[in-house]
């Protein structure tokens, strides 16, 4: 998604088009667009698994991930970096080979992650080694 959305920005395609296509990841798209406008340029991620376990999806358990990713980028004309933090995360139904229930948020919105793992009924099977 990043690199279509880089690639239709630096060539003058049509952004907006590219960012309807990435729907999947809203409202990844839009921001990320919004940075580069701006002057910022892409300087790497730093992912992080957040949760994993299985949540429901028409009355089956199917596999479930969240990811924690800090997207790092800086403006040469600002003189600055910036480190904003997203989560990612969707059912991935193995059975029929499909991303499913997309989840994105800025970090800083936890209350959105625990809905949506409430509507979906996730079950955390991450292991933390805790007793």
């Amino acid at each position: 998604m990043r690199d279509s959305v880089t690639k239709a920005f630096s060539t003058k395609l049509n952004l907006t088009k590219t960012i309807q296509g990435a729907s999947f990841w809203a409202p990844f798209p839009a921001w990320y667009s919004d940075k580069l406008m701006k002057g910022w340029e892409f300087n790497g991620t730093v992912p992080l698994p957040k949760d994993y376990g299985f949540a429901k999806w028409r009355k089956r358990q199917v596999e479930s991930v969240v990811a924690k990713v800090r997207v790092l980028m800086k403006n040469r004309t600002l003189g600055e970096y910036s480190d904003d933090c997203w989560y990612f995360g969707y059912i991935y139904d193995t059975e029929f080979s499909m991303n499913r229930e997309p989840f994105v948020s800025r970090c800083k919105d936890e209350a959105k992650l625990a809905q949506w793992k409430i509507h979906h009924y996730f079950d955390t099977r991450w292991d933390l080694g805790l007793q």
